[in-house]
């Protein structure tokens, strides 16, 4: 596992897994476990698209808000929504 970036919201750690290409984040509990890999919605290989970092807040209703910069082709920002038990939504 090669990461830049990792947040902890309450058990679980969020893990940016680097792939370039395409979001892929990793979520392991607080024994080290991995419980959840989330991918983009449709992911698509793009040679040019790098994730760099990444940052998760829980919301009143047990979402996830995530937070992904990438710095490639050109720097962005995308926020996704996860409930856990579904997939992640780009907003």
């Amino acid at each position: 596992l090669l990461t830049a970036s990792a947040d902890a919201v309450g058990d679980a750690l969020f893990v940016l897994n680097m792939r370039p290409g395409w979001l892929r984040v990793d979520v392991y509990d607080a024994a080290g476990r991995i419980q959840h890999i989330l991918t983009q919605e449709n992911p698509a290989f793009n040679q040019e698209y790098y994730p760099a970092d990444l940052a998760v807040r829980r919301t009143a209703d047990g979402a996830f808000e995530i937070a992904v910069v990438a710095s490639k082709p050109a720097p962005t920002l995308t926020l996704y929504r996860w409930h856990p038990g579904a997939h992640p939504e780009a907003e």
